[in-house]
């Protein structure tokens, strides 16, 4: 009996020991800030691991942990995959970027016999990009316009384009605020000045940076960040009256504050889709792709669609959306018609010295 006990002891041991050394699979997802929804009934304090249902949901159905990290600016995904060899599993990118990241090698085409998901995506939005193979390196997530959001109350009159807000005497007393990212603020820039706005043409670069040199000169930029909070919060607060914001993002605080509005510009603005890829480096790589599939199951593109009011190209989840949120699918500045959508533009600045000039440029005093 003596020798049972002690055996029955040394054998629970030995299989803590053993489940123990058992590592737990760990997938890293790289995506924008604030570009996942989050409960709003857990705990603020928490890692977004914790707040996030599609990452709690996925890490419970899979038995694995995710790693999740941020990023705020359109060039930064490429640079850090580019210099975190096998880190990644999983990086969210615009598909001016995942262009790059094909040209240079560093995705993995993917294996749609373990995305069966992917069935439920239409891309009968974008003529352009059917005449690539970039869909067989990427999966759409979400898509999106970058356009301007002000504050009715404090500007002169409607805005209704690029124009005005580029324009030192349209509201000169209201103060405004850019996004810190080169190739979105050249290209709308340009798209402004009637110019390619993914052009290498140097003279198109110094024109662009003469026009947002006489905002900065007339002391009515306030702000020039990568923050989407912090320009969401100075709306709210009323410190400036327009802003450069992602579509998602000013209409979630145009749900806070009823004087704020967002618009496409009628000059036409920025167009992209936002998309999963998976690094060639990365080391689980079968995850990767499990977790590709599970974020495009209708039940969860869906839940993310609407609660960050971006559109989803997930025909499955258009129709849960259709159901439960009908509004937003009748909301132009969410859904914008194909007409509209034919006037944007997708951004690909491939040089890597305009990049930094205009980095340069933007954070100069």
């Amino acid at each position: 009996m003596y020798t049972r006990t002690i055996f029955s002891i040394l054998l629970l041991a030995s299989s803590c020991l053993i489940a123990e050394s058992e590592e737990v699979p760990v997938l890293r997802v790289l995506n924008w800030s604030e570009y996942l929804s989050v409960d709003p009934k857990v705990d603020d304090g928490l890692a977004i691991e914790e707040k996030s249902y599609a990452l709690r949901e996925f890490s419970k159905e899979f038995g694995c942990k995710v790693e999740y990290y941020e990023y705020e600016e359109t060039t930064e995904a490429f640079s850090r995959i580019d210099k975190n060899e096998g880190f990644y599993d999983v990086v969210v990118a615009s598909s001016g970027e995942v262009v790059r990241m094909i040209e240079g090698g560093y995705v993995e085409p993917l294996d749609k016999v373990k995305i069966p998901n992917y069935r439920y995506v239409s891309l009968f939005y974008d003529d352009l990009e059917s005449q690539r193979d970039i869909w067989n390196y990427a999966m759409p997530y979400l898509y999106g316009t970058t356009g301007i959001a002000f504050r009715s109350d404090l500007v002169s009159q409607m805005v209704t384009g690029l124009d005005q807000f580029f324009d030192p005497e349209f509201s000169p007393d209201v103060k405004r605020a850019i996004l810190n990212d080169s190739q979105v603020m050249f290209g709308l820039v340009s798209i402004m000045l009637g110019n390619d706005p993914n052009t290498n043409r140097r003279g198109y670069h110094s024109d662009a940076a003469k026009t947002l040199h006489r905002l900065k000169s007339a002391n009515l930029i306030d702000t020039i960040s990568t923050s989407v909070e912090l320009l969401g919060e100075k709306l709210v607060n009323g410190e400036i009256g327009f802003a450069i914001m992602y579509s998602g993002d000013a209409l979630g605080i145009a749900e806070e504050e009823s004087n704020i509005e967002y618009i496409i510009p009628s000059e036409g603005a920025e167009y992209y889709i936002d998309s999963f890829v998976i690094p060639s480096s990365s080391k689980n790589k079968e995850l990767a792709h499990s977790f590709l599939n599970f974020m495009l199951r209708p039940d969860i593109n869906a839940r993310e669609s609407m609660e960050l009011l971006f559109p989803t190209l997930n025909l499955a989840a258009l129709s849960i959306v259709e159901k439960r949120a009908p509004d937003q699918l009748l909301d132009e500045n969410i859904y914008p018609l194909p007409e509209t959508v034919r006037g944007l533009h997708e951004f690909s600045m491939r040089s890597a010295s305009l990049i930094q000039y205009w980095h340069r440029f933007l954070n100069e005093n």
